[in-house]
Parts: C-alpha cells; structure tokens; sequence
C-alpha cells in the first residue's frame, strides 16, 4: 500500500500500472493480484485506510465535552499533521 501510494502521488493514478507498483513494492506482479484483484480494489483499500487513520487520530483527539471551535482546531491541526507526516508522499 506504501508503495502505491508512493507512485499515485508521483504519477498519477492513470500513470501508474500495477507492474510499477509491484516493482516498487519488491514483490512479483502476481502477488498483488492476490492481495488486490484489480488496481480499483488496490486504490478503495488505500482510501479506506488513509481514511480510518485520520478518523483514529481525530477519535483520540477530540472529546465531546469541548466546544465545536476546540473540535475545530483540533481537527485542522490532525489533518495538518497527517499531512506533514505522509508529505514524502505529496512531495
């Protein structure tokens, strides 16, 4: 999944096959396809799990006793972090 979204930030979702993905992942282009029948099931699995990190990491954060400005801010500030954190990605 590193390696996928690695070369999807690179070069695209369009411009990126799955030979260039399992090449970066260092495994044979058969075992992707084990794992992920076709490059949409490959690309669903790494939104839903780029998706539950930041609902975990916001789930931590934010307590339903703060305000919805504190919510907010905090909120901001998760995904600012998510963002620094993957920004070998994005970069």
């Amino acid at each position: 999944m590193e390696a996928a979204l690695k070369l999807f930030t690179q070069r695209g979702l369009h411009g990126t096959s799955t030979a260039q993905i399992s090449k970066e992942a260092g495994v044979a282009t058969g075992t992707l396809f084990n794992y992920f029948p076709t490059k949409d099931d490959l690309i669903n699995s790494l939104y839903f799990e780029m998706k539950g990190k930041l609902s975990r990491s916001m789930g931590k954060e934010i307590e339903s006793e703060i305000t919805f400005q504190e919510k907010r801010c905090t909120f901001l500030f998760l995904l600012k972090t998510l963002l620094f954190q993957s920004q070998k990605y994005f970069l």
